[in-house]
């Protein structure tokens, strides 16, 4: 349970951290922004999209964890189970919003 989603979770922050400082270094030393920032950006987001979306369902697997005893209202088990959708919806949101080329390939295959 716990350890499914908290793994890459922290695998996640983990990369994103460090590619944030990479890249801060990097444009303070060029001393203007980097070419690749809309990839950057469309990571960031959708990295943003996966943290938010597993954290009550990490946040419940701990409370389990922690003491089973606790009863946990069937609503707040319903939003968890909800917000779990938020990855699998926001990504290609992200992505059209992000890349041109997706974009474009989206809008193509929308009018076949």
């Amino acid at each position: 349970g716990l350890l499914t989603a908290a793994v890459p979770m922290i695998a996640t922050i983990t990369a994103n951290s460090a590619l944030l400082i990479k890249v801060f270094r990097l444009t303070r030393r060029l001393g203007e922004a980097l070419p690749n920032r809309g990839a950057i950006v469309m990571m960031l987001w959708v990295s943003f999209a996966f943290v938010i979306s597993w954290a009550p369902t990490i946040a419940l697997w701990t409370i389990e964890a922690w003491d089973g005893t606790i009863a946990i209202s069937p609503r707040i088990i319903l939003f968890s189970r909800y917000c779990l959708t938020i990855n699998v919806v926001s990504n290609p949101i992200i992505y059209v919003l992000s890349n041109r080329s997706f974009k474009n390939f989206v809008v193509n295959m929308l009018r076949m």
